[in-house]
């Protein structure tokens, strides 16, 4: 019996030596091709590639490509796969009013979304719609489409890509996502009308809600109105149930707000258990804006409970108004414009924010303040100030 073991092992390691010396070729990639022609659904081509070959595979859309996008982009088959951008996406632009997200990564674990050649970009093709006056749009973000949505998915890397005027959102991570990286990343809006209240917060680059571990480096935003004088959008939100993001080397150009600790900007005026009205550990550094605010906490009405610890602003530049910004109860809709300056609005409101550092502010900083100073006598602010704050005209 132990000569039969050893020969049948003897033989195992021969046939083993034997299949690695043949190294098998490596997997081809799926490499698709747009049909030429806006009035075809390219999406349906690359759902299939991305079916083909997502399990680890590689699905490549070449620089020479236009692809029309008519239907929603999933991702769902990828495991481990690598999509690479090297053409350009165009939304068609009928086709907002019918989806919630263009490109879904859900129920995803592990995908690369990148472009190679930094040359591979996102079309919203929207700028008739933002030439259109509003009348009550931007009460309710939870039902304005996302170019791209993450949900329920880890291990994410979204890297080199342009992309420019969605109809609202840019990227949204929710649904208990980790492990997320967005880098070297161009996003912009032009000319999108400007209207007080709503065109405010109409556009928003990154939003952020249930999810953790989520890391932003090298991204430049700029958002454009038709007025040039006024700001629209925002460009990161930072929403409840959030931790562990780090946030780096940013560029936030004439958008409304910068980057703000912003419960409500998912969802609008839907509200958690007190229980869920938390984030923390939340660093930012290197980040220059030209806004109307540049960081800080900005909270839609009715988040009674917010609980925000260990947040750091650590080298922020600032050439537009407002530096810091404190205000538990921001509106996006007219009809509420009001609510604030009423007591009972505010009557359950006991906010917790502490360990909150403001470090190394340049350019048009002013004076280091507490801006909650004046909040409702249920606020908790542990607020400080270090490094350098050096004013630049």
């Amino acid at each position: 019996m132990a000569f039969f073991t050893f020969v049948s092992l003897l033989a195992l390691s021969c046939v083993s030596s034997l299949v690695n010396s043949l190294s098998l070729p490596p997997r081809a990639p799926c490499i698709v091709l747009s049909q030429g022609w806006e009035a075809l659904d390219d999406s349906v081509s690359i759902n299939a590639a991305i079916k083909e070959c997502g399990n680890g595979g590689t699905i490549i859309l070449p620089g020479d490509h236009n692809y029309s996008i008519r239907s929603t982009i999933n991702f769902s088959p990828c495991r481990d796969c690598d999509v690479q951008l090297e053409g350009r996406l165009l939304i068609a632009q009928e086709g907002w009013d019918s989806k919630t997200e263009y490109i879904s990564i859900k129920g995803v674990k592990g995908a690369n979304f990148r472009s190679l050649s930094r040359k591979g970009v996102i079309d919203g093709n929207t700028r008739a719609y933002y030439q259109e006056p509003r009348q009550n749009t931007g009460s309710d973000h939870s039902k304005q489409p996302v170019l791209v949505s993450i949900t329920g998915s880890s291990n994410i890397r979204i890297d080199g890509i342009t992309a420019k005027n969605p109809r609202a959102q840019f990227y949204r991570v929710d649904g208990n996502s980790s492990n997320i990286r967005f880098s070297n990343l161009q996003l912009s809006v032009s000319g999108q009308w400007w209207q007080d209240i709503w065109t405010k917060t109409e556009s928003i680059a990154f939003q952020f809600r249930n999810s953790s571990y989520i890391t932003l480096d090298t991204i430049n935003v700029e958002m454009r109105s038709n007025l040039d004088r006024y700001f629209v959008g925002v460009c990161i939100g930072i929403d409840y149930s959030t931790s562990d993001v780090d946030i780096r080397n940013i560029n936030c150009n004439n958008t409304s707000d910068g980057v703000h600790i912003q419960f409500g900007s998912i969802g609008g005026y839907v509200y958690p258990p007190a229980a869920d009205q938390w984030a923390r550990n939340i660093f930012v550094s290197n980040l220059t804006t030209y806004s109307g605010s540049s960081t800080g906490f900005k909270n839609l009405l009715g988040f009674d409970y917010t609980n925000v610890q260990n947040v750091t602003f650590d080298g922020v530049k600032t050439t537009g108004y407002v530096p810091l910004v404190y205000d538990p109860c921001y509106v996006i809709n007219k009809t509420v414009s009001n609510a604030c300056s009423l007591s009972t609005y505010l009557k359950n409101y006991q906010a917790s924010l502490t360990d909150i550092w403001f470090k190394n502010y340049y350019g048009k900083v002013g004076q280091p303040m507490l801006p909650c100073a004046s909040s409702p006598v249920k606020t908790t602010c542990e607020f400080h100030f270090g490094g350098d704050w050096i004013e630049i005209p």
